[in-house]
């Protein structure tokens, strides 16, 4: 890992960089958020204003949380792509416009101190591992579904990089021969099935194909972008589109299950993100049927699929592990019975 730095300070920043959203948070070693921060992502943003986005996020948590940059020990952030953990280097990053941007540079131009990056998938699964639905198993893998689709590995309470800071990338798993062209640039990809990004393009070429939904009077006939509480409405009101579509999602998700089970054999299989949180109820039996069918399964552990106990915050959640790490004790270690509190004093949730 990066070089460890001795801070006493306790309040570390954690930051969620995704495909729709932004959410800064200040948060302690002992899991208490005392200010957090959101917007919109620039969607069509080039990496300057990713960048201002970012700074402006940070700032408002910090300034929500009473405090001034010289009152923060760290900032972790959460990358939706491949990381060079120990560089600081943002590798590639196939839904956002930030691949080899220099993000650790300019956040620590900024705010002068530490900064440290990792995928955002894997610091969910951090997260989950700390204080959601992974603490104290001993393996979990957690997907996330949103924009696009990640995924961490976390054993014995330490994640799995890989050796080129690729593991767990499973939204780049290849579902199909010859399929659907993926962001990453190659084909077939699970996120080119299962994403919110892929739902998107599925409902817009029926609609194209001249397929009714009810997402054209939702959305006043805009389905440039679909977000995933438009996807619950549709459901709601029965959409045929919708489901059809999102039952193709819950047939995708659930092979890439069965393919975690069989290769990793996980104690926990944690799926969280923006589409599994507001459509869950409607993709856990489809997926868990996926798994219930399995041939080859040992045992039956009722335990082993579960849906994200922390929601939107995962992510922050493993940043603020990430942070404290660097600066001292692994707070999975120091505090693992740590239950995360939100303080009403932390402001707005809206940047």
């Amino acid at each position: 890992m990066p070089k460890k730095l001795r801070n006493r300070n306790e309040n570390f920043v954690a930051v969620d960089v995704g495909g729709t959203k932004i959410m800064a948070v200040v948060g302690t070693s002992g899991g208490t958020i005392v200010g957090r921060s959101r917007c919109s992502t620039p969607r069509d943003g080039d990496v300057k204003e990713v960048f201002h986005a970012i700074e402006l996020a940070v700032g408002a948590a910090i300034k929500r949380a009473g405090l001034g940059a010289q009152d923060v020990a760290a900032i972790a952030v959460g990358i939706p792509g491949v990381v060079d953990y120990e560089n600081g280097r943002i590798l590639k990053t196939p839904n956002m416009p930030l691949t080899q941007a220099p993000l650790t540079e300019f956040l620590r131009e900024r705010f002068g101190v530490p900064i440290v990056l990792d995928n955002d998938c894997n610091l969910g699964a951090l997260g989950e591992a700390w204080m959601g639905a992974g603490r104290h198993a001993h393996s979990l893998f957690g997907i996330f579904v949103g924009t696009g689709i990640g995924s961490g590995f976390v054993q014995k309470r330490k994640l799995w990089r890989g050796a080129r800071y690729a593991a767990g990338e499973i939204g780049h798993m290849v579902m199909g021969i010859g399929g659907p062209k993926c962001g990453c640039g190659n084909s077939g990809c699970l996120e080119a099935y299962a994403s919110r990004t892929a739902v998107e393009r599925e409902i817009r070429e029926a609609v194209a194909r001249g397929e009714a939904t009810v997402l054209n009077e939702l959305l006043g006939r805009d389905l440039s972008v679909i977000r995933s509480r438009a996807l619950r409405a549709a459901l709601d009101a029965k959409d045929a589109l919708v489901t059809r579509v999102l039952e193709q999602v819950g047939h995708f998700l659930g092979a890439a299950c069965l393919s975690v089970r069989h290769l990793l054999d996980p104690q926990r299989i944690i799926l969280g993100g923006g589409v599994m949180e507001a459509c869950g109820d409607f993709l856990m039996p489809r997926i868990r049927a996926a798994l219930d069918a399995d041939q080859m399964r040992s045992a039956t552990d009722a335990d082993e699929l579960c849906p994200s106990r922390l929601g939107d915050y995962a992510v922050v959640v493993g940043g603020i592990a990430l942070a404290a790490r660097l600066c001292g004790p692994n707070p999975l270690k120091k505090y693992p019975d740590a239950e995360l509190r939100i303080l009403r004093s932390s402001g707005s949730s809206r940047g």
